[in-house]
């Protein structure tokens, strides 16, 4: 039992520096993927986990997921550019980590706050990647005077604008999602701080001028008001 709650605590902050570092460093982000199907795999208890997965529907539905994998897998077989395909392959192999990982959970050390502060670092994020973007566009703009360095692409200096976009979407869902289950117990700064980082999130999306990105906004908003107005 005290190994497996190392084992734990190792895989909860290794998730922490994922989920900050997500909208910052794709690099970091793939040694600490690394990190956390090692930290699996040195945890053992194969058996045991078969058995958890075998007697839970909810734990089976989360391994199913990593089918996703297996599709691109056998795509390798009528690839005429297997260097490219085993890259894309390379890519694609958290569909592979996370959803085994995920299954295999012990789901009453993950009770309480330890998920939600995983969304929080998240959030965390995505506020300092804006921020350095949008020194960075200021830094391009003092040194060319050129307006589009504050859209799309020339904002975007850790992915493309439309990876950005998303991960502010997923960002603002996650506030939203806090807002409307916390409201009660959070307190009055706290709430004007959400709303202020949902609204800079938005321009920052609007900024990257991301298609994608723009519709995701709007369907959280609508889906949002929806929610708010025929459920609460």
């Amino acid at each position: 039992m005290f190994r497996r709650n190392i084992h734990n605590r190792i895989l909860y902050f290794l998730l922490l520096g994922l989920a900050f570092a997500i909208p910052l460093f794709r690099i970091i982000s793939s040694y600490i993927i690394v990190l956390v199907f090692l930290n699996w795999l040195l945890e053992g208890r194969f058996l045991q986990k078969f058995q958890d997965i075998r007697h839970s529907h909810h734990r089976l539905d989360t391994l199913l997921f990593s089918g996703l994998f297996f599709v691109y897998l056998a795509g390798l077989m009528y690839t005429d550019n297997m260097q490219e395909g085993l890259f894309s392959l390379q890519v694609k192999l958290p569909m592979f980590i996370f959803p085994l990982v995920f299954s295999t959970l012990q789901y009453d050390y993950w009770k309480g706050n330890r998920t939600v502060c995983i969304l929080l670092a998240f959030v965390a994020g995505n506020v300092l990647a804006s921020l350095l973007n949008l020194v960075w566009a200021a830094i391009q703009y003092a040194s060319t005077h050129i307006p589009e360095s504050f859209y799309y692409i020339r904002l975007s200096m850790f992915h493309h604008p439309s990876y950005s976009a998303m991960f502010l979407c997923l960002a603002e869902a996650i506030l939203i999602w806090l807002l409307i289950r916390d409201g009660r117990r959070i307190k009055t700064g706290g709430k004007i701080l959400v709303l202020a980082l949902i609204l800079f999130f938005s321009i920052m999306v609007i900024l990257l001028s991301s298609k994608a990105g723009i519709i995701s906004l709007i369907l959280i908003f609508f889906l949002t008001v929806s929610y708010i107005i025929f459920i609460r």
